[in-house]
Formats: C-alpha cells, sequence, structure tokens
C-alpha cells in the first residue's frame, strides 16, 4: 500500500489532480503487481530450479552409468569376436600350411621321379651313344688297315701288269 501511496504521490507532484493520481497510481501498481517477482517468488524458483538441476544431474549419472555398462558390453562382444575370427584364422593358416606342405611333398616326389626318368633316359642315351661311339672308333681304327690292305692289292696288280706288259713288250733294238 505504501508503493501506491508513494506512486500517487509523485504523480500528483507532476501537476495531476490528487483522484486521478491515485487511480493511475492504483492501476499501475495492479498491473506491476501481477508481473513483477517478489524475493520470495525468486527464492521458490531458485529452489525449484536446483531440485530440477540436481534431478537432471542424477538422471545424467544414471545415463552415463548406463552408458558405461553398454560400452563395456560391446567391448566384451568385440573382443569375444575378434578372439573368435583369431581362433578361426588360426585354424585357417594351419589348414593352409598343412595344405601346403602336402602339396610342397606332392611336388618333390614328382621332381624326383621326374629327375629319376632323366637320369634313366640320360643313362641309356650315353649307352647307346657309348656303343655308336665304340662302332665309329672301330671303323676308323679298321680303315687305314683296309686302306693299306687296298693299296698293297693295288700295288701287286700294278706290278703284274707292268711286269706283263714288258714281257710281251717288242724289244727294242738297237740301231747302229
Amino acid at each position: 500500500m505504501s508503493d501506491r501511496l508513494a506512486l500517487a504521490n509523485a504523480i500528483e507532484d507532476a501537476g495531476i489532480e490528487r483522484a486521478k493520481a491515485e487511480r493511475v497510481a492504483s492501476l499501475i501498481v495492479d498491473l506491476v503487481h501481477d508481473s513483477v517477482a517478489t524475493q520470495a517468488d525468486v527464492q521458490a524458483l531458485g529452489s525449484e530450479l536446483k531440485a530440477d538441476i540436481a534431478a537432471t544431474r542424477a538422471g545424467l549419472k544414471g545415463d552415463i552409468a548406463g552408458v558405461s555398462a553398454d560400452l563395456r558390453q560391446v567391448e566384451m562382444a568385440l573382443k569375444a569376436d575378434i578372439q573368435a575370427s583369431e581362433t578361426a584364422l588360426r585354424g585357417e593358416v594351419a589348414q593352409t600350411r598343412g595344405e601346403l606342405k602336402s602339396d610342397i611333398a606332392a611336388a618333390g616326389a614328382a621332381v624326383r621321379a621326374g629327375e629319376a626318368a632323366v637320369r634313366g633316359l640320360l643313362s641309356s642315351e650315353a649307352a647307346r651313344l657309348d656303343t655308336r661311339i665304340e662302332r665309329l672308333d672301330a671303323t676308323v681304327k679298321a680303315q687305314p688297315n683296309a686302306t693299306m690292305l687296298r693299296l698293297g692289292t693295288l700295288m701287286v696288280v700294278l706290278t703284274g701288269i707292268i711286269l706283263a706288259a714288258l714281257r710281251y713288250w717288242p724289244p727294242h733294238r738297237l740301231v747302229p
């Protein structure tokens, strides 16, 4: 009420008559009274805000704890998946290693068999060539003997022809 009276006095001092000043002051105080907060209103609102903040903080802590628990579960699931994948990969690597070893062993056996076959072929071919070389060597060694025999025969025949020719040749007469 003192606010209304002080406002009416201020309006009256401004040159407006007292009855009008009181009505204007009453209107202003009524209008302001409903829209102005008192200190008790501010304290009540502060208490409500503190309670809301505490409730929000508690809710957030609960949400964070829930997310942390979810993250731990996801981490555990990922670790289990990684371990399962690792185990599967180790099995596949071991299987592949075994297959490669057997393939290498089979290839080695095939190479050894091929090598033995090639050695056999080379050995038989070498024996065949040795035989052929020996025959050629015997032929070459026999050639000088055959050549000498032919030359000797040719000489005997030529000597016979020359002697026969000399025998039948008319004697030369010396002309005195």
